[in-house]
């Protein structure tokens, strides 16, 4: 994605020192890039790099979430008696693991200005995968949660496709 050269370009060693002891994580965030004259016909905003460095940071934090409290997660999908189940916690684990290693590549990926189109596509793949698994049982989920679920794996498959194409 060429907007995301601009907004990601290699973190500067001067920026990493101005930080002093705040750690790496607040280098990566971006900042509004300035245009360059071969960006003249492009608007000045990337907005298409925002969402994705949102989209990779939110599956990174789910990830985690999923990955160190597997019932958080759970109970809008499966209900609170199910998610306390240690089936139900091992698979939230296993899924936390695989979106927490899908968001992190993400993120490298737009921070070092490779690629990212590939962790798009594969994001929006396992995506597409909890949607129609949501939609097989959907009649046995407890309904307040199924619709939130059910559009947030919708919206996170859109986005993904989306913004994998967009460039």
């Amino acid at each position: 994605m060429s907007g995301q050269k601009a907004l990601f370009g290699k973190i500067k060693k001067d920026r990493l020192r101005s930080l002093g002891g705040r750690g790496i994580l607040f280098a990566l965030i971006p900042t509004r890039p300035l245009l360059q004259d071969s960006d003249a016909k492009k608007p000045p905003f990337p907005w298409n790099s925002y969402l994705s460095y949102g989209l990779a940071v939110a599956r990174a934090s789910l990830g985690a979430v999923a990955y160190l409290a597997p019932t958080v997660p759970s109970i809008p999908w499966v209900g609170k008696e199910e998610s306390s189940r240690h089936s139900v916690r091992l698979f939230a684990r296993t899924l936390g693991a695989r979106d927490l290693a899908l968001g992190l590549g993400h993120l490298y990926s737009l921070t070092q200005d490779k690629d990212s189109q590939r962790w798009l596509l594969a994001g929006a793949v396992a995506d597409l995968g909890d949607t129609v698994a949501t939609i097989i049982d959907f009649k046995k989920l407890p309904k307040p949660y199924a619709y939130g679920v059910l559009a947030s794996t919708v919206s996170a498959c859109a986005l993904g496709i989306y913004l994998a194409v967009a460039d």
